[in-house]
Order: C-alpha cells, then structure tokens, then sequence
C-alpha cells in the first residue's frame, strides 16, 4: 500500500468491499442447474449491455441451453432490453446493495464488458460474492493475481467470443460452482480488499511515516 517515490512516501488506497455483505452462499444450489449470468452498471453505452445483449443472442443460437441473463441498474440503456427482449433475460432495475447482494449469492458468473472503468466495484463484488468474472480487455492489469488463481478471465469486447465464453462457462457449471473455489475467492477478496483491513493496513502506513518523521530527544545545551 505504502511506496515512496523520488523520496515521498505515497499511498495508493484500493477501493474497498463489505464482505460481510458480499458473500457465497456456502451451502450451495442442491439440484438446481441452471446457469446464472449477471450484468450490473449504469446503463450507459460504455458500460457494454448492447455488447452483452447482442452476445447473448449468439450464445442462445448457438445452444447456450438453460441460463439466464440478470441485468440490474438504471441508466438510458435500458431501452434496449425492451427492444430485443430476448429469452432468458431478467431485468430487475436499480437494487440498494442489501438486495444486490442477495441478488448476486444467487449468481454463477459475473460478464462486464465495460470501456469506461478503472478499479470497478462491480468486479469485487462480484469475486467476493464466489461469481467467476469475465470482464473486458479495458481492465487488463487491474486483477492480475486473481486471473492467474483462475477467479477471472478477460475477453474482448466483441459478442462472438463473449458468447463463447458464456456458453463454455455453462457448461462447466460444476467446476465454477466448487464450494472450496468459491470460498477461496472470498477469502482471497476479504483478506485484501475488505474496508476494515484496507483502513487497518493505511492507518499502520501513516503511523510509520509519523514515526519515521517524528524528531529524536532534544539535547540540553
């Protein structure tokens, strides 16, 4: 968290989660077997619903088979989930975090074909809640750690291949659905990007730097 830079000590500060929010549900689906996909951002054109929308099209064609699409946020692209109105997609509006969340303990796989990100919340969320996250090229070198612990993928933003993905990704629901993975991306997210230990973690820089800084004993004359 701490780095100094050409002598000044600097602090970059993550964005952090609630995991006591954002959680697995550990006691996993039972028998059900369908395969949940979420999109969730405002709906605006760079966030990349058209691109999803248009993917999910393929994927259905192509015989992505039992899955679903949620789609939850507000924003002036929500015109499109009235123009295509394709099967399997569900849209649920704006939700206040407490229902997101709920929301999202019911999800498998988070798709997120943004342009206009940086860190994105959305992500996190979606890694602490156990959803294996495909997400957009635009967002390359943000989650590397947890591309290489298999938690997320990156995929351009073009339909043909995010539908492949998709359709990939149904079926092997067991594999992403594994308890010991879900509850190791949790861990993962909540050992380094839960609020209480981001604000530990910079509280502990500071009180260094303080100490670093602080003037020695004075000598008596």
């Amino acid at each position: 968290m701490g780095e100094t830079y050409a002598g000044v000590r600097t602090f970059l500060v993550p964005n952090g989660i609630w995991s006591d929010l954002f959680h697995p549900d550990f006691e996993g689906r039972g028998d059900d077997r369908t395969a949940r996909f979420y999109f969730v951002a405002r709906l605006v054109p760079c966030k990349g619903l058209r691109v999803l929308l248009e993917a999910w099209r393929i994927a259905l064609e192509r015989g992505l088979g039992n899955a679903e699409l949620h789609v939850i946020g507000a924003g002036p692209d929500s015109t499109l989930l009235k123009e295509t109105k394709l099967p399997g997609v569900v849209y649920h509006g704006y939700l206040p975090d407490s229902e997101l969340a709920a929301l999202v303990r019911g999800m498998d796989f988070l798709v997120y074909p943004t342009s206009c990100d940086n860190f994105s919340l959305v992500v996190a969320d979606a890694l602490a809640s156990g959803c294996h996250a495909t997400v957009s090229d635009h967002l390359r070198g943000v989650w590397g750690e947890e591309e290489r612990l298999g938690f997320l993928e990156y995929a351009p933003r073009n339909p043909a291949i995010l539908a492949g993905r998709m359709i990939d990704a149904a079926r092997n629901l067991d594999k992403y659905r594994d308890p010991a993975l879900r509850r190791k991306q949790y861990e993962r997210m909540r050992d380094n990007y839960d609020w209480n230990r981001v604000i530990s973690r910079l509280a502990g820089e500071i009180r260094k730097a303080v100490e670093a800084r602080a003037p020695g004993p004075r000598r008596r004359a």
